[in-house]
């Protein structure tokens, strides 16, 4: 089967502006990866999370409108928040993306940051203005944010930038200590910069990763593009580690350039959250798609006696142990019910999808239940039956159709349908796919639905079988 095989367990001149003074407000358990060695990695970013501190360099003469460039603020006040960096670029389609940094230089934790991005002709007449928060919720005295706005408004002839810290409250939370560890940097064939790493908790209490960001540099220091976390676990005990992916958009004409990075978390001691009984696959299938894309897939059963909305992640490892991917997975309905089984697909994936050659270096995953995102709900879904059933195949994934049948005594207010396919003659599972109805179903009516299923290159009718789970809403 092709690509098949599976995996063990295991740009201008910048305008600064100085910030406002913060005001004052209120505020399955994971197993360890496999355990890295020491190989060598690129330059890791250090983990206290602020950059070399701004020198007092010149500002640049306004380059042309594609370009890029930057400059750092020459001022830091105490006692107050601070901008230390903006910039921004456009891409290939005109859309500008505005990054920045953000400084506490006060005694308190300031969270629920607030930043003001206006853009300026070079005539400095001022063309958009929009607001947009830190990338991290909360950081505390010393630490630094980064933010990232996209503007999609068409604004062609921006010259300058400014950031302005329009709002903020403060807090007591407190820091739980973590180490990123084994990162890595790597462009992928859309020009996206994708960081991954593992986050461990080195403290003695329970940490909460309420956030996570990156910001990526130039050779020069300068701050080039930002984002926040794409997939992390984000609920630690003690000694827990687990892998993380930062997908960065970036300027295509710089990437050669970009080097440096820096991770900024923001972990905080929590309280031990209520646990429950779901297992897990102990092994899954994993292929690659006729469209060249990953898919890990798995079931879970709930063995407790509660309902339970459940967020997975998965990370992906070398032969060393090191994490090339990360991915984040929801169950296709929000309430798994006590003794039921579901399955799921890890499909939002980075460098395994966009880095060529990364899949061929995989040997081992990893898929943690995420405590931070799973509880038990009050919701309880109904099953429900369908009629018309059909399917067909091509070559690149099946499709399958029918209508979704009301046969409750109460209107039902939206629909889930699940495909699960199994290898013939066996409960091995290998693909899924969903669709969900939201319009009303009238009692004894009906609902169209329609779910595409990607499948393994390869993949014939003939190999499948399938069972149809629909869930509803009252």
């Amino acid at each position: 089967m092709k690509h098949a095989r599976k995996f063990g367990i295991a740009l201008f001149s910048i305008v600064m502006i100085i910030s406002i003074v913060a005001c004052g407000g209120t505020a399955a358990t994971p197993t360890n990866p496999p355990q890295p060695t020491n190989t060598a990695v690129p330059p890791a970013p250090t983990n206290t999370a602020v950059p070399p501190a701004p020198t007092n360099t010149a500002v640049p003469p306004a380059p042309t409108a594609d370009t890029g460039g930057g400059v750092t603020s020459p001022n830091i006040v105490a006692g107050q928040l601070n901008v230390i960096a903006v910039n921004g670029f456009q891409d290939d389609w005109g859309d500008w993306t505005i990054v920045g940094l953000i400084s506490n230089n006060t005694e308190r934790f300031v969270n629920d940051i607030e930043v003001e991005v206006e853009l300026f002709d070079a005539s400095n007449n001022s063309l958009y203005v929009d607001t947009t928060y830190t990338s991290l919720y909360s950081i505390a005295p010393g630490e630094v944010t980064p933010f990232e706005m996209y503007v999609w408004d068409d604004v062609p002839d921006a010259a300058t930038f400014t950031a302005t810290i329009t709002g903020n409250g403060t807090s007591s939370a407190e820091r739980g200590t973590v180490e990123i560890t084994n990162s890595s940097m790597v462009a992928d064939s859309y020009d996206d910069m994708q960081i991954v790493g593992e986050i461990t908790n080195n403290s003695n209490d329970i940490v909460s990763i309420n956030g996570m960001a990156a910001a990526i540099f130039d050779g020069a220091g300068t701050l080039i593009a930002a984002d926040s976390v794409n997939s992390t676990v984000r609920y630690l005990e003690p000694g827990e580690s687990g892998p993380f992916r930062i997908s960065v958009d970036a300027p295509a004409d710089q990437i050669a350039s970009l080097t440096d990075y820096t991770i900024y978390t923001d972990a905080q001691i929590t309280s031990e959250v209520d646990k429950y009984d779901l297992a897990i696959s102990e092994t899954h299938y994993d292929y690659i798609d006729a469209y060249d894309y990953f898919h890990l897939v798995g079931q879970i059963t709930n063995n407790s006696d509660a309902y339970m909305n459940v967020s997975l992640v998965a990370g992906l490892y070398d032969a060393s142990g090191n994490v090339l991917d990360a991915a984040t997975a929801s169950l296709p309905v929000y309430s798994l019910a006590p003794g039921e089984t579901l399955p799921y697909d890890f499909d939002y994936w980075g460098p395994v999808n966009y880095v060529p050659g990364t899949y061929d270096l995989a040997t081992t995953y990893n898929v943690f239940i995420d405590w931070y995102w799973t509880w038990d709900t009050t919701t309880v879904l109904v099953d429900l039956t369908t009629s018309g059933d059909a399917n067909e195949f091509d070559s690149y994934r099946g499709l399958f159709t029918g209508q979704v049948v009301n046969g409750t005594d109460a209107e039902i207010e939206s629909a889930t349908v699940i495909v699960a396919l199994y290898k013939v003659g066996t409960d091995e599972l290998i693909a899924v796919g969903y669709d969900w109805i939201f319009d009303t179903i009238a009692v004894g009516g009906t609902g169209d639905y329609e779910v595409y299923v990607d499948i393994p290159a390869g993949t014939v009718a003939s190999d499948v079988e399938y069972v149809l789970i629909v869930k509803g809403e009252k």
